[in-house]
């Protein structure tokens, strides 16, 4: 797997004890109160979490800690980035 989180680019992790990318999927729900039993009607989605292992590479003139403070410095804005993730071909 490899992919970029805004402008920074990494390599995914495989390792064959576990799945290196996870998705959870949430929604919100109302209670809705009666006579007899409440009931639950789904109002909306949530955010989706994605978790994954990354391996930062050096990729042009950019080197792995380069990548690192960039990602340190794209977390503290606290704005959404954009995550593309693709298959590895050799």
């Amino acid at each position: 797997m490899v992919g970029s989180l805004g402008g920074i680019v990494f390599e995914g992790i495989l390792t064959p004890e576990k799945e290196s990318f996870k998705r959870k999927r949430q929604y919100n729900w109302a209670e809705i109160g009666s006579l007899k039993k409440p009931m639950l009607q789904r109002i909306g989605d949530k955010l989706d979490e994605v978790e994954f292992e990354i391996k930062l590479v050096k990729f042009g003139d950019f080197e792995p800690e380069d990548w690192l403070e960039k990602l340190y410095n794209e977390a503290e804005k606290e704005e959404p980035l954009t995550l593309i993730i693709g298959d590895y071909v050799e």
